[in-house]
């Protein structure tokens, strides 16, 4: 073979290497959340980069023994040019040279364009890489029945593709890019938090709980002044913490439209459901779901009532606070001069600092009320940072 020959060969082998690195830092660097995109916006090559994304021994398989074949090639071709060149320190230079060659022109080089370029690159070379694997499909498969036997062996395991940890800080880099706005970033957060968060983070306590008792009339409990806030009661008999039911508005509207109004309210009210306080909300949400109920009485471990719970309240944790047009309208945060405010002693730390621009660090506590009873020093044995 003429001199001639052997550098075009090689120029061709060092090509097809810096191919097969290009390919292996594009397509591994891709997501496959990023993948599992193109292929729903139908864009060129999307398939078979998911393809390979979902078989990662057949991508690595393939890459790897292409890659060795042509390095492989590539080194002997050098070393028989450097034999016509250069004699008896053939071997010497051809090494130096081979290695130079391979690690700059084919490895280095394009796997940083590789890996920069991903999304425009993984497309093209998915297809090539895909259709090589299944024309070596004999040496992929022996090579993947190696490496699921060195798997058993060290006893790995497959790893989930992203945890909740790993998301939070996608969505924190999404936010400081602009990608992610401030309150989409809090709505996912809270997502995260959902199924950490008990009923008692979330329900409505016991003294702010308005009553009907089970010996009072339809007339009765239009009367009272609460009537036409809220649109279910928990009844009770005797005292307060012997709850027997819950009353719906529109239940006691059906006699209320036939003028029925002695009819008493144990007569209408439906059974109530009863939950602990340490229960989940998320599974408390499928529970309001299953029994297709929108309350629940709260009580803890001695079967005392602490308070109650409804969808809304659930919901609210994700969203934030829901403003039906029965509920009256008193800001939470309300500036009543400059530099003055009159804030709810249960207004989120976050949304303080916002609204006042006085920094708060959030630390162990979530609203205002915790915030100044740890400042002074009453947070159950907590301290605050200002007094520590």
């Amino acid at each position: 073979m003429s001199m001639h020959a052997e550098l075009a060969y090689l120029s061709i082998l060092i090509v097809l290497s810096a191919f097969f690195a290009m390919s292996e830092a594009a397509l591994l660097s891709l997501s496959k959340f990023k993948a599992r995109y193109m292929v729903e916006k139908n864009r060129f090559g999307a398939v078979y980069v998911k393809k390979l994304k979902d078989d990662i021994e057949m991508l690595f398989a393939t890459i790897l023994i292409g890659n060795n074949l042509v390095n492989v090639a590539a080194a002997a071709i050098t070393t028989s040019i450097s034999i016509r060149l250069f004699e008896n320190n053939a071997i010497g230079i051809a090494t130096g040279i081979a290695t130079l060659l391979i690690l700059i022109l084919g490895d280095i080089v394009p796997k940083t364009i590789g890996a920069n370029n991903n999304e425009a690159i993984a497309p093209i070379v998915a297809p090539i890489i895909y259709n090589l694997g299944i024309a070596i499909y004999p040496l992929i498969k022996a090579f993947e029945i190696f490496l699921k036997g060195i798997n058993r062996i060290v006893g790995s395991r497959k790893a989930p593709i992203t945890t909740k940890e790993e998301l939070k800080t996608i969505i924190k880099v999404g936010e400081e890019e602009g990608s992610i706005k401030e309150l989409e970033k809090r709505l996912m957060h809270r997502v995260f938090d959902f199924e950490n968060t008990t009923i008692s983070d979330v329900m409505t306590t016991k003294k702010f709980i308005v009553y009907v008792s089970a010996e009072m009339q339809i007339k009765d409990v239009l009367q009272l002044p609460t009537a036409k806030m809220y649109s279910r009661f928990p009844v009770y008999e005797k005292n307060r913490e012997n709850i027997i039911g819950i009353l719906y508005l529109k239940d006691m509207l059906k006699f209320v439209k036939d003028g029925k109004f002695d009819v008493q309210v144990r007569q209408i009210m439906k059974k109530p459901l009863f939950v602990f306080s340490n229960k989940k909300i998320d599974a408390m949400l499928r529970l309001f779901q299953g029994r297709k109920q929108h309350m629940a009485i709260v009580i803890d471990e001695k079967a005392h009532v602490v308070g109650l719970v409804t969808i809304e309240n659930i919901l609210e944790e994700i969203v934030g606070e829901i403003i039906d047009e029965s509920d009256r309208i008193n800001p939470s945060i309300d500036e009543v001069a400059k530099n003055e405010w009159i804030v709810k002693g249960s207004s989120e730390i976050e949304d303080v600092s916002a609204k006042t621009g006085v920094p708060i660090k959030k630390a162990d506590y979530v609203d205002l009320d915790s915030f100044i009873l740890s400042t002074l020093g009453l947070w159950e044995g907590r301290q605050s940072p200002m007094m520590s």
